[in-house]
């Protein structure tokens, strides 16, 4: 009986022993916001094997839009940003990754004047900005090592002042809170590391490819800007 229970407690041991190198050899890219126009867009060029061709598996998430695709190399994680306990259950289940790139493309672009009921607000701030805060931060806290392309919006720069008002207030937050972050010790000691992109009116293909090979660039130089385009 011990013979037995020794030789089951040494292939489990080797078989998490073998896990936990392979997870350690592949590298993954998670993608928030993928099932947006931006993520369709590059979800497609990775696909075509036309950008971010480095990576081994692709976590895609998304909140109400499913993203079709049989590809094994893709993941689907649905969570609605809106609440803390879905974040925390995507986060456990990144655990199953080695996440070297973070791209966030995470946003809900509403109607969202002064004049906005206050709960409607609150929820478009929480989504938009504090709990992408909260995901990153309990990353950086499990993480060792990874790089961040954020995509915010030209509006941080020229805040749409009338119908958009809360939505450019919660897009600024965000970028406060990169902007803290690049000061942070804990983050500089884990090299954390992030761009940020602020695109302009989105309205062409051109748009988006602009936008996809940008990411794809940055994501094997790892360069630590502001882009504006």
């Amino acid at each position: 009986m011990k013979k037995l229970l020794f030789e089951v407690t040494y292939i489990y041991l080797k078989v998490k022993l073998q896990f936990s190198v392979f997870i350690m050899n592949q590298v993954d890219c998670l993608i928030l916001g993928a099932s947006g126009k931006v993520g369709k867009y590059i979800v497609k060029q990775i696909q075509e094997n036309k950008i971010l061709s480095q990576f081994n598996n692709f976590i895609l998430h998304y909140n109400s839009n499913k993203i079709e695709t049989n590809s094994p190399r893709f993941h689907l994680l649905k969570c609605d940003f809106t609440f803390q306990e879905e974040i925390d259950r995507l986060i456990e289940k990144l655990g199953n990754f080695n996440i070297q790139l973070i791209i966030n493309l995470a946003s809900s672009f509403v109607e969202s004047p002064i004049t906005k009921g206050w709960d409607e607000a609150q929820k478009l701030i929480f989504s938009n900005s504090i709990n992408q805060m909260y995901l990153f931060t309990k990353l950086i806290n499990k993480l060792e090592k990874f790089f961040i392309i954020q995509v915010l919006d030209v509006s941080i720069k020229k805040p749409y002042s009338n119908k958009y008002f809360w939505y450019s207030i919660s897009r600024l937050a965000l970028f406060g809170f990169f902007k803290t972050l690049k000061k942070n010790k804990l983050a500089n000691d884990k090299e954390i590391k992030f761009s940020l992109i602020f695109p302009k009116l989105i309205e062409e293909n051109r748009d988006f490819e602009k936008i996809s090979l940008l990411i794809d660039k940055l994501s094997k130089n790892h360069k630590e800007k502001i882009y504006i385009i």
